[in-house]
């Protein structure tokens, strides 16, 4: 219905009834546009005239207008019915069309009343409205029809829709006709967001240039995207885009195939269509290739939204020959209509003149047959070829074909393929030869080229396929602007440069070079997420390897601001622009959460560096990695006074618990390979949401022993597992245990259970000497222990230098602490090894005097005393005690306020074990006063057990009194 009506609305610009004759100098903004749109026509040789403006338009004009909007002129003209009007003599010319409207009275036109349609009378700006209303798809209310206006509120009703500009025109013209026509292309068809001229571009009435010509229509910005994909064999897929893009950005790391990067892509004539090459095809058919597109950029440089689909391919083409032709006096190609798997047989003349050997190209779509002959006589020869297989093992037909030899004598040809200020690259019509090309004069090749100057030639010359020619020139870099390349025809040791048939350059190729100096800043175009330990960084253009590689040069912050470069960043390597200019950073552990890195010091290759401006930019890394299949999968059978067996899987991570991969849906497992009992219940256990409960109901028969296999479940980020099924035979659910007892303070420590506890009471633990005083509280971690923080009696505060006999045994009590499993905790003492220090030393509180401070019978010197012995080892791989180092985590000052320098005024050691002695390197006059305090960050004293513990910061500055 809306490409209908557009498509009558579109008539509306042929309005040649209305001619319009005045000169455009004199033609209003509005008029000008619909004469552009092809609207208003001159009616004589005169054309438009400044006088036919004024005219004022007819009835009978008005409603061939309307069946032009209707797309029904032709066919009103045409009409045969003779029931008409009373008055339809009065414009006998147009006598079809009158008695078409009055057969048709459902188009609105029943004339003004007793049988009249009055078609000379002058037209009203209200009538006229009227005309553009039902254009815009609006109906007038009649007796069979309710529509949306009347004819008495046509003025208001038109004014809400934009038309008002001649709604009080008295003397309605051509002109105004103009003016309210603009008004009605800028309107919205009723009940759609398009404008009347939208619909008109849209069903191709009037063209898209000439609506946006006439200012009534705004092309509409269209993001690139993947118009289709196809297949027509296993090696090759077809990408359409809906529009041209940017051939520097068709790279094979932007099209993936099962996530492997495509061996090669080409971009076609139109500049819309991609060949991708896949990398590994399958083996077998019908095969499903996961295509995935990215950073692909349309003319414009806006980027393709990524893109992903399955592509289904099935191969039912035999491959056949294309054409054949003739390259070189010994070599001739043949072109198939899909990639080659397997090279097949050539033969010449039923064999008579052997093959030297068939080379496939890169793409594998042509073969290169080099005849055992050094040359053929000119004339015409049979060749064979069969036995050559697609990718679907399918074998052309054997096919015979004529090979027309006739020998070159045309001189190679040389031009300029693409130029920068360090490199150009010439490409020959031809395979041409340099010295010895392929022998050891190969490094002379740069005798047969330079710029400007004979003595500035290329630093390189490289070469692949002896047509295509790459000079670097650093020494001598191409200056800005228009220079002459020249081609020598003859070079190293005089010898000239020959095609393969020995026509040779007789004089040297001047060839014109035009490049521009690059002064554009590189830009860092996108960081991402290649896995949870490796983050790609691109860059606009070819970077400096040395600079972006520099690790100097990057600094990663997680989302508190700390460093992780430092302990993480591992491995830094730059790809150069000519593959994609991208950074490859590895970790050495895995990342997770918000991350910024600031990136500094880096500049492009150009010849004269620009510097890439220093940026910060964020990224997140999300779980990318599929779950474990190593699962704990343990069951309790009826146990706990209940007439069910419960079955608990417990996952390496947080897992799906919705769709089709959720570890809540029964069809995912299978109990002994069947389906579980209709009446069992899943459900996530515990809060770490890595466990599940499965309850078998009335269960009569024992689940120990048998096997539970699990579908292919996914974790919370959607990461699938990596196998179809997986699972394990059950195994009984043991009581949870003690695993470590973290001492944290004289009389506190945190105690890990290892599994999920409901039930935690004091009373369920003991420690060497004393109950335990209180739970002060507990939690499950995501490990899915049990962290109880706990208070321990007796352990007196006096005590706090030396608490270690409180902590040295540590029991659970039976039946008092119960899992969330049901099971109860058993009786037993925690192993010694598994009761560990986590006390931070603290200064010892002081007393009514400063000797719980200051304690020290050496001259010039004071001792600190920690609640527990200090490191006294040595410095990693030296002979030097840590605790000189402490002197760094002290600030002592004097009373005339002067910080004294560790290492120089004093210097520390331990005595006691848990003493540091402050030594100053100079007399102190008994009775002098100090304060001493720690550093904001203690860094160095810390405690002699496993953990290494750092001191606790002391804030409040204590008062020493040298005696």
């Amino acid at each position: 219905m809306k490409k209908s009506l557009a498509i009558l609305l579109a008539l509306a610009l042929v309005f040649s009834s209305f001619t319009v004759a005045f000169a455009n100098t004199e033609i209003g903004a509005d008029a000008k546009a619909c004469q552009s749109l092809g609207m208003l026509k001159g009616a004589t040789a005169a054309g438009v005239t400044a006088d036919y403006l004024k005219t004022a338009p007819t009835r009978i004009q008005a409603a061939i207008l309307f069946l032009r909007l209707k797309g029904l002129e032709q066919q009103a003209l045409a009409f045969t019915g003779t029931d008409n009007f009373a008055d339809a003599n009065k414009a006998a010319w147009a006598k079809p069309v009158m008695a078409y409207l009055k057969a048709n009275p459902e188009l609105g036109w029943n004339g003004v009343g007793n049988n009249l349609f009055q078609p000379e009378k002058e037209i009203l700006a209200k009538d006229y409205y009227k005309v553009m209303l039902t254009a815009l798809g609006y109906k007038q209310n009649t007796a069979e029809v309710i529509g949306d206006f009347t004819n008495a509120n046509v003025v208001e009703f038109a004014a809400k829709q934009g038309l008002t500009k001649v709604a009080g025109v008295l003397s309605f013209t051509v002109n105004d006709v103009a003016i309210a026509t603009m008004e009605a292309l800028k309107a919205k068809v009723k009940g759609t967001e398009k404008t009347l001229a939208f619909s008109l571009v849209e069903a191709k009435v009037i063209t898209q240039a000439a609506a946006v010509e006439a200012g009534v229509y705004t092309v509409p910005a269209v993001a690139l995207a993947v118009e289709s994909v196809s297949a027509t064999n296993l090696r090759q897929i077809t990408v359409k885009f809906n529009k041209e893009v940017d051939k520097d950005t068709i790279k094979v790391a932007n099209f993936k195939v099962d996530g492997a990067d495509a061996s090669a892509v080409a971009l076609g004539d139109d500049k819309k269509t991609v060949t991708v090459t896949v990398a590994t095809p399958a083996t077998t058919q019908p095969a499903n290739y996961k295509l995935t597109v990215a950073n692909v950029k349309d003319a414009a440089g806006k980027a393709i939204a990524k893109y992903e689909t399955t592509l289904r391919v099935l191969d039912t083409a035999i491959p056949v020959v294309n054409k054949m032709e003739l390259t070189g006096p010994k070599t001739f190609e043949i072109t198939f209509s899909e990639p080659i798997k397997t090279a097949g047989e050539v033969k010449v003349n039923n064999g008579v003149y052997g093959v030297a050997r068939i080379d496939m190209n890169p793409s594998r779509t042509k073969a290169t047959v080099e005849l055992a002959a050094s040359s053929l006589n000119d004339g015409s020869y049979t060749v064979e070829i069969k036995g050559f297989k697609d990718y679907a093992e399918f074998s052309i037909d054997t096919t015979t074909l004529t090979l027309v030899y006739a020998k070159n004598v045309t001189k190679p040809v040389a031009k300029i393929k693409s130029a920068t200020q360090t490199e150009v690259v010439v490409e020959f019509d031809r395979v041409v030869v340099l010295d010895d090309q392929f022998g050891a004069g190969a490094d002379k090749y740069e005798d047969y080229f330079y710029h400007t100057f004979s003595n500035w030639r290329p630093n390189s010359v490289a070469t692949t396929d002896g047509k295509t020619y790459t000079l670097t020139f650093t020494t001598f870099p191409i200056p800005e602007g228009t220079s002459t390349l020249v081609v020598k025809a003859k070079g190293f040791e005089g010898k000239a440069i020959e095609d393969l048939w020995g026509n040779k350059l007789e004089e040297n190729t001047n060839l014109a070079v035009t490049v521009t100096a690059d002064k554009t800043a590189p830009t860092v175009k996108e960081v991402k997420v290649a896995s949870e330990d490796v983050v790609y960084i691109y860059f606009s253009e070819e970077m400096d390897k040395a600079k972006a590689e520099n690790t100097s040069n990057f600094k990663f912050k997680d989302k508190d601001g700390k460093d992780v470069t430092t302990p993480f960043a591992n491995s830094y390597v730059y790809t150069p622009a000519t593959s994609e200019s991208k950074l490859t950073i590895t970790f050495t552990a895995k990342l997770s959460g918000n991350y910024t890195v600031d990136i500094k010091g880096l500049e492009d290759k150009a010849l004269t560096a620009n510097p890439l401006a220093a940026v910060t930019l964020a990224f997140t890394v999300t779980d990318l990695t599929a779950p474990s299949t190593t699962v704990t999968i343990t069951g309790i059978e009826k146990s706990l006074a209940s007439e069910n067996d419960v079955i608990f899987v417990e996952y390496d991570e947080k897992m799906a618990v919705t769709g089709d991969n959720s570890v809540l849906k029964a069809s995912n497992y299978l109990l002994d390979g069947k389906d579980l009992p209709e009446k069992a219940t899943i459900e996530a256990f515990g809060t770490t949401g890595k466990v599940v409960k499965i309850t078998i109901p009335d269960a009569t028969k024992t689940i120990l022993g048998k096997t539970l296999t699990i579908g292919r479940v996914a974790d919370l980020a959607g990461n699938k597992v990596s196998v179809l099924s997986f699972g394990d035979v059950i195994k009984p659910a043991t009581a949870p245990t003690v695993t470590m007892v973290k001492v944290t303070d004289f009389n506190k420590a945190t105690v890990v259970v290892s599994d999920p506890l409901s039930v935690v009471l004091a009373s369920g633990f003991r420690t060497a000497t004393n109950d335990v005083a209180a739970i002060d509280s507990w939690s499950i971690n995501d490990k899915n222990e049990t962290e109880i923080n706990i208070t321990v009696n007796g352990a007196d505060k006096a005590l706090e230098a030396d608490t270690s006999s409180v902590f040295s045994k540590f029991f659970v009590r039976e039946d008092i602490l119960v899992a969330e499993t049901g099971i109860k905790m058993a009786s037993a003492e925690v192993a010694t090894v598994n009761i560990k220090d986590y006390r931070a030393p603290k200064l010892i509180a002081e007393t009514s005097t400063v000797k719980a401070v200051v304690d020290s019978s050496t001259a010039n010197a004071f001792e600190m005393i920690f609640t527990e012995d200090l490191d006294a080892r040595n410095i990693t791989g030296t002979t030097t005690p840590r605790a000189t180092l402490f002197a760094h985590d002290l600030v002592i000052t004097d009373k005339d306020g002067k910080v004294k320098v560790a290492g120089v005024d004093y210097t520390t050691s331990i005595v006691g074990g848990n003493k540091i002695l402050v030594q100053f390197t100079s007399t102190i006059t008994a009775g002098t006063k100090f304060t001493v305090k720690t550093k904001e960050t203690v860094n160095y004293i810390r405690d002699n057990s496993a953990q290494y513990n750092k001191a606790t910061v002391i804030t409040t500055a204590k008062e020493v009194t040298i005696n």
